[in-house]
């Protein structure tokens, strides 16, 4: 191999507004390119092309493999840019989440949209999806949310009507306490919380259940209130402080203030009814009795 050395070279360079007293740049060219190539000496690449790293000078420029769905690509890589068509991928080789086919036809209808559950783009609900043979079934992969060989209706812990237009499966608002497994665990139409867990409750499951305290949402520590069950008209569900029936005292609101009786009735205490020739004027605290 003979090494060659080229040294004390110039360049004329124009400009294409004539000037008065502008020197007349007679060594400039410009060339007329073939399809592939474009530039004054026909250096770069031409729209639609890319440059293979063989050939002669910087290499070949050869057109963008796209399979018909873009029109350009990276001159230096080849991969296509803004895919069109409903395709995607480093050739537009591939179909977009929820659209089905061949996108190596080099068709415009090459990528169809699945029909999960409805052939638009407001109620496609799929990441992808399969036909039968001779196109009569389809079975869609579903978004989070969704369920059903179509996606036609909201999984567990969601709901709405997915082949409403315009309508689609949203989380229900159970504040995080309903088991997510469980179908029946919010109405799949309306939202509405249907089994409340972790010893919680209301509409929206954002309160501690009955003889239960704590903080529902964030916490999620609803603890069983410390409060006799008969002499307890409600437990504050924030505190735990037991609020006891008429007639019941105590922290626990286990004991009948004085000269009362009846504690497990469940009613609260009733005042006794002893006479004069009693002994005491409390009663027996269980029957009431007089001594």
């Amino acid at each position: 191999m003979i090494s060659y050395t080229l040294i004390d070279v110039s360049l004329d360079i124009g400009v294409e507004d004539w000037q008065e007293d502008a020197i007349l740049a007679s060594s400039v060219e410009q060339c007329q390119c073939p399809s592939a190539y474009r530039g004054a000496s026909c250096e770069q690449c031409a729209e639609g092309h890319y440059r293979l790293s063989s050939g002669p000078h910087a290499g070949f420029c050869v057109p963008c493999q796209c399979n018909g769905h873009s029109g350009t690509c990276d001159v230096n890589t080849g991969v296509c840019l803004s895919c069109e068509d409903n395709t995607m991928g480093e050739h537009c080789e591939q179909c977009i989440p929820g659209y089905h086919g061949d996108a190596t036809g080099s068709t415009p209808r090459d990528c169809l949209i699945c029909a999960c559950p409805m052939p638009y783009v407001s109620n496609n609900f799929a990441t992808g999806c399969e036909l039968s043979g001779n196109g009569s079934l389809i079975s869609c992969t579903c978004r989070e949310g969704y369920a059903g060989a179509r996606c036609e209706f909201c999984a567990a812990g969601y709901y709405g009507v997915p082949e409403d237009i315009g309508d689609y499966c949203k989380p229900c608002n159970c504040s995080g306490n309903i088991n997510l497994e469980d179908p029946g665990s919010c109405d799949s139409i309306d939202g509405s919380c249907l089994k409340c867990v972790n010893n919680t409750a209301g509409a929206v499951c954002n309160l501690c259940a009955p003889g239960y305290f704590g903080d529902a949402i964030l916490s999620k520590n609803c603890t069983a209130c410390d409060c006799d069950e008969y002499g307890t008209d409600h437990c504050d569900g924030a505190t735990g402080l037991c609020h006891c029936r008429p007639g019941v005292v105590g922290a626990r609101c286990d004991a009948c203030l004085p000269d009362h009786w009846g504690v497990s009735s469940g009613r609260g205490c009733e005042p006794c009814a002893c006479a004069a020739a009693a002994h005491h004027s409390q009663c027996d605290v269980r029957d009431g009795h007089c001594k």
